[in-house]
């Protein structure tokens, strides 16, 4: 599927995610995504917070992040300057 998107559809680039809003993708996956197109730029697309953001940049080229940068981790809810800051600071170290 992932090369079918790449090559047929013209993507610009592949996004690995979980079963649902804020479920963590399998890195394997993304992994495996990368070994089998290293042309394409693969982006983990959710469940990324500040504990795994440096796990899944170490693997991917970079990261969608929404619902963990929200109070409480919450889709809809306002965005938290803290979870914020901490989600930045794990993703430079």
């Amino acid at each position: 599927a992932a090369r079918d998107a790449w090559e047929r559809g013209l993507a610009d680039g592949l996004i690995v995610s979980g079963a649902a809003t804020g479920a963590p993708a399998s890195l394997d996956d993304v992994r495996r995504v990368r070994d089998a197109l290293p042309e394409a730029p693969v982006l983990v697309g959710s469940g990324v917070t500040a504990e795994t953001v440096r796990a899944a940049l170490d693997v991917a080229h970079g990261v969608i992040v929404g619902s963990a940068l929200e109070e409480g981790g919450v889709a809809g809810r306002p965005v938290d300057a803290g979870r914020v800051r901490r989600l930045m600071d794990a993703a430079r170290s």
